[in-house]
């Protein structure tokens, strides 16, 4: 589903992805974990065409994208969850979820996607017509994450869904993500949370410094003494 071959790139002069290679099969959960600055954002950038490569190529369901455009790239179903959740606040629930669906549905089955969002997300439909920006963290993290499943990605791109949610919030959009993949959804995720991270994806990769120093099944991951202490801060001896 997704190539990532060699990709360098950076701002300014500042180089943070040191050829970078990664892949995504269909069907499979996928993370990409690290300590804060590694690059992880910057590669997600990349891959949803938000920032242009250096060099390299990302090849996306076998169509080199590297020179698409972010939204060329989201039409072909290259969905990016952004970190931070960015939802429309002065618009509510449903209309949030209905824009998701832009250019990509029409009618009985927006209609049908959005039942199927509130399915998922039982919370959002008790709030369809409140205002998103009145929501909290954790409600604001599954309305976008229900407004990007709207247009029927072929990948979701995740970017810290975790970050900043109370522990509740957490287990439920972890639980959420859990279920998609159980789905059939491929899915490729940043996350700092290491029980999100390992218990969402079958395999993993460790982005240090902006290259990748370990890659592998999760289970393999969790025992690996770089994890230990690149990503978790700790020494295993």
């Amino acid at each position: 589903m997704l190539q990532v071959h060699t990709i360098v790139a950076g701002y300014g002069v500042i180089e943070a992805l040191h050829g970078v290679d990664l892949s995504v099969a269909e069907h499979e959960a996928v993370t990409l974990v690290g300590p804060n600055g590694a690059g992880k954002s910057t590669l997600f950038g990349v891959i949803s065409g938000l920032l242009r490569p250096w060099s390299g190529q990302v090849v996306f369901d076998g169509h080199d994208v590297t020179r698409w455009s972010a939204q060329r790239r989201a039409l072909a179903g290259l969905t990016l969850v952004p970190e931070g959740r960015r939802v429309f606040a002065g618009l509510t629930v449903e209309e949030n979820l209905r824009l998701g669906a832009y250019r990509r549905a029409r009618g009985k089955d927006v209609t049908a996607r959005v039942a199927e969002v509130f399915d998922l997300f039982p919370r959002l439909a008790e709030r369809r017509r409140q205002g998103a920006g009145l929501l909290s963290g954790g409600e604001q993290q599954m309305l976008a994450i229900g407004r990007a499943l709207m247009g029927r990605p072929r990948l979701l791109l995740l970017d810290e869904p975790s970050l900043g949610l109370a522990p509740l919030a957490v287990r439920e959009v972890a639980g959420a993500l859990t279920q998609l993949v159980r789905a059939g959804v491929t899915v490729a995720l940043v996350e700092q949370n290491a029980a999100v991270a390992f218990g969402v994806a079958a395999r993993g990769y460790l982005l240090d410094r902006g290259e990748i120093v370990a890659d592998g099944p999760v289970e393999e991951l969790r025992d690996d003494p770089r994890v230990h202490e690149v990503y978790l801060g700790e020494s295993r001896g």
